[in-house]
C-alpha cells in the first residue's frame, strides 16, 4: 500500500467556475447510470416538485391574504395592525421568492461535478452515490441509510465520503448526516470501537449495535472503549486489543479539533464516523483530512503488535 503523499492535493476544482450546462449534464449522465442519491431520481425529484410548487402555492396564498389585510387595515386608519399585517407579508413573501428561485434552480447543482473534477485531477475516483465500501457500526441501518458524495482514493486505499440516516429509536424521525472515512490499514488489527464521551446530544449519537460492550476501565477523557460481545471486559487492554495504536489514533482524533463520533478498527480496516459531512467542497477540509490521515497512517505502519501480522 501506498503511503499518503507529501504533495498537498490539489483543492482548486472545489471551487473553480462551473458551467450550468455542464453540470446539468453530469447530473443527468450519472442518474442514467444509476449512480444518483435516491433523492436525485426521476420520481422523487417529481415528488419533491410537486411538494416544493405546493409550498408556493400555499405561500402565495398566505402572501395575498395578509398583504390585503394591510391595505384594509391601512384604509381603516388601523397603522399597527397594518405594520403587522405588512411584516407577515414581507416575511412569507420572500420565503415564496426563495422557494421559487430554488425550484428554478434544482437542476443547476454543481456540487456533483466539482468533487468528480477534484477527483479527476488528483487521481481519485468519485460516484454520488453508492454502498458503504466498508461495513461496520455507522453504516449499520440498511433501511434508511445511504452513502453519498464517495470519494476514493485508490493508492492510500481510503475513502471519504458522508452517510445519511433516520433512526428508528428516535421518535424525531429526522434525518442525520455523518461524515464517513475508512483507511485501509498495514497491520490487521484485533476488533475494537472507541466512541466519543462528549457527544452533545443523545440524539446526535450513532447506537451500536447490541453485540458491543463498553470495556469498564476509562480509556482517554475523550473516548470510551467498546469491544465485541464475548471478549472479557476485565481482561487487560493488551491481552485481546491493540492498546498502542488504539491510544495513538485517540490521540491523533482528539488533536484534529474534528466532532468524531466513533471510530471502529476491523481487521485491516479503520472507519470513523464524524457528526458532520466530510465529503464537501471545502478546501481546507481536504487538506486537513490528508494531514490527519497520513498521521494516522503513519503510526499504522510504526506500532506493530507482536501478536498481528502484516499484511502484503
Amino acid at each position: 500500500m501506498t503511503p499518503f503523499p507529501e504533495t498537498a492535493w490539489d483543492v482548486r476544482p472545489l471551487t473553480a467556475q462551473v458551467q450550468p450546462e455542464a453540470a446539468r449534464a453530469y447530473r443527468a449522465q450519472m442518474v442514467a447510470a444509476g449512480h444518483a442519491p435516491r433523492s436525485a431520481t426521476p420520481q422523487a425529484r417529481r415528488v419533491a416538485g410537486v411538494a416544493g410548487l405546493g409550498m408556493v402555492g400555499l405561500c402565495a396564498i398566505v402572501t395575498l391574504f395578509f398583504g390585503f389585510s394591510a391595505l384594509v387595515t391601512f384604509l381603516l386608519d388601523e397603522l399597527a395592525a397594518a405594520g403587522w399585517n405588512l411584516l407577515v407579508t414581507l416575511g412569507v413573501g420572500a420565503v415564496t421568492v426563495v422557494l421559487i428561485a430554488r425550484l428554478a434552480r434544482r437542476d443547476e447543482d454543481d456540487h456533483w461535478l466539482r468533487l468528480a473534477r477534484f477527483a479527476q485531477v488528483n487521481g481519485f475516483g468519485y460516484v454520488p452515490a453508492a454502498p458503504p465500501p466498508v461495513g461496520g457500526a455507522l453504516v449499520a441501518f440498511a433501511r434508511t441509510g445511504e452513502l453519498t458524495d464517495l470519494v476514493w482514493i485508490p493508492s492510500a486505499r481510503a475513502h471519504i465520503a458522508n452517510y445519511s440516516f433516520r433512526d428508528g429509536d428516535f421518535s424525531d424521525g429526522i434525518e442525520r448526516t455523518f461524515g464517513y472515512v475508512a483507511l485501509e490499514l498495514r497491520i490487521a488489527r484485533a476488533h475494537a470501537l472507541l466512541r466519543s464521551r462528549r457527544s452533545p446530544l443523545n440524539n446526535d449519537r450513532v447506537p451500536l449495535p447490541g453485540r458491543w460492550q463498553r470495556v469498564e476501565r476509562r480509556f482517554t477523557e475523550e473516548f470510551s472503549l467498546h469491544v465485541p460481545a464475548g471478549v472479557r471486559t476485565s481482561a487487560t487492554p493488551g491481552e485481546h486489543l491493540d492498546p498502542g495504536f488504539l491510544t495513538a489514533l485517540a490521540t491523533e482524533l482528539t488533536m484534529s479539533g474534528l466532532p468524531v463520533e466513533l471510530v471502529e478498527v476491523q481487521g485491516r480496516w479503520l472507519l470513523i464516523g464524524v457528526r458532520e459531512p466530510m465529503s464537501t467542497l471545502e478546501p481546507a477540509r481536504w487538506l486537513h483530512l490528508q494531514q490527519l490521515l497520513g498521521r494516522i497512517s503513519h503510526a499504522d505502519a510504526h506500532l506493530r503488535p507482536h501478536t498481528h501480522r502484516e499484511l502484503a
